[in-house]
């Protein structure tokens, strides 16, 4: 003999179904013997309503996989249900109950989820702290147990063998941590194996979403500047008007932000020209004025 038990799948403790439809409450009974299953809840006039029967012609009927079909949603059927698992062995009745809470909307909108600020791609350097984060944009909360995270390597597209992040993953000597109700994935002292695919999965009853973030793990490499002609530098000449052009080759990882020029008077060196080319700043001088050594 085994106790009934009365199971609600992960993610349909909390369920939203749309006025007029037709919705399945989901439950699972097991035991030895096999339990009969039925439905409970408290309706509008504060009396117990059990449905048990298994008749798609009525409004609420039992089905065999134990779920409760509701015919037609009304607003009255928002509110707590329960899912009963009950036997007689030896004239002993056993129960067991799980319960789920349902919400009636007018209608449904599905989940939208999406990189934070578009970013679908993140270069993090070794060693640092990975920060991973979505947007999810849907009528009713998000809650934690609703985004689930995983990772797949570079080269792959079979999502179903791809690992699943948890807070801490035996695999990896890193932590996992999560932020913003699973918004946000960190990884601590972030190495190359963590390199690859991040996917974010957003399920709910009105439908799911999910959304894929490449991360590269770069290792620091200090930043160098060295001369890229034997004279540092050539000669240009624009409406009669001749000018020395410096011309350096600049490596690092990351790359370096900010590049400056100085030129030497004496023994002190001092800054030249300031602009800027897209994100980078840079520093400039003529011929005469600037040190010819290595920058």
């Amino acid at each position: 003999l085994h106790s009934p038990t009365a199971t609600i799948p992960q993610f349909f403790s909390d369920v939203v179904a749309y006025r007029g439809s037709v919705y399945f409450l989901k439950c699972s009974v097991a035991g030895k013997p096999v339990p009969k299953s039925m439905w409970k809840r408290i309706d509008e006039k504060d009396s117990t309503v059990t449905y048990s029967q298994h008749d798609d012609k009525l409004p609420y009927s039992v089905q065999s996989d134990s779920s409760l079909r509701i015919a037609a949603v009304k607003q009255s059927d928002a509110g707590k249900w329960t899912c009963v698992a009950q036997s007689q062995p030896e004239k002993v009745t056993l129960t067991d109950e799980k319960s789920l809470n349902l919400q009636v909307v007018d209608w449904l909108y599905r989940p939208f989820v999406e990189p934070y600020h578009g970013h679908e791609t993140i270069t993090v350097v070794s060693g640092d702290t990975l920060e991973v984060n979505i947007e999810v944009m849907y009528r009713h909360q998000i809650r934690s147990h609703n985004i689930v995270w995983k990772r797949l390597d570079f080269g792959l597209t079979d999502w179903s063998k791809a690992t699943e992040l948890n807070l801490v993953d035996p695999g990896y000597d890193n932590v996992i941590s999560f932020a913003r109700d699973r918004r946000q994935l960190m990884v601590k002292g972030i190495s190359k194996l963590f390199e690859g695919q991040y996917r974010a999965y957003v399920k709910t009853v009105a439908g799911d979403d999910d959304t894929t973030i490449k991360v590269f793990v770069i290792s620091r490499v200090s930043p160098k500047v060295r001369w890229m002609d034997t004279i540092g530098g050539i000669y240009y000449t624009v409406n009669g008007e001749e000018d020395f052009v410096f011309n350096v080759n600049v490596t690092g990882e990351p790359f370096p932000k900010e590049i400056t020029w100085y030129k030497k008077t004496g023994q002190e060196y001092q800054g030249l020209y300031n602009g800027t080319i897209g994100n980078y700043k840079y520093t400039i001088g003529y011929y005469g004025d600037m040190y010819l050594g290595n920058p």
